[in-house]
């Protein structure tokens, strides 16, 4: 059976040069549009094995998020998380608590 794999977008929307901008800032070193088995992620950060998904104010659909996040956690990829928000302290914020429940969990 072939997978139906889409080309990844060539552009960042704002909310995604928000969250790379910040992933910088931290010193992460990430992906942008990595290919992960038939899905592209929006960020990639190999040393923390985590997927950032930009879902934008509206997210996206439960269910196929679900089904996506299974997929990804089955195939290489400690977390995903997904940020909703397009205010950057807020982008802020829920990457300093991930990362701060990282910290905890792995110490």
């Amino acid at each position: 059976m072939a997978l139906n794999i889409q080309n990844p977008p060539t552009e960042m929307t704002p909310q995604e040069t928000k969250i790379a901008n910040y992933l910088s800032t931290l010193g992460l070193r990430w992906e942008s549009q990595r290919q992960v088995g038939k899905y592209f992620v929006d960020f990639w950060i190999a040393e923390i094995g985590t997927v950032i998904e930009a879902d934008g104010v509206y997210g996206h659909f439960a269910q196929k998020d679900k089904e996506r996040n299974e997929f990804l956690l089955k195939n290489g990829v400690d977390y995903v998380l997904h940020i909703t928000t397009e205010n950057s302290k807020e982008i802020h914020n829920d990457i300093d608590m991930f990362l701060i429940d990282l910290a905890s969990e792995r110490a």
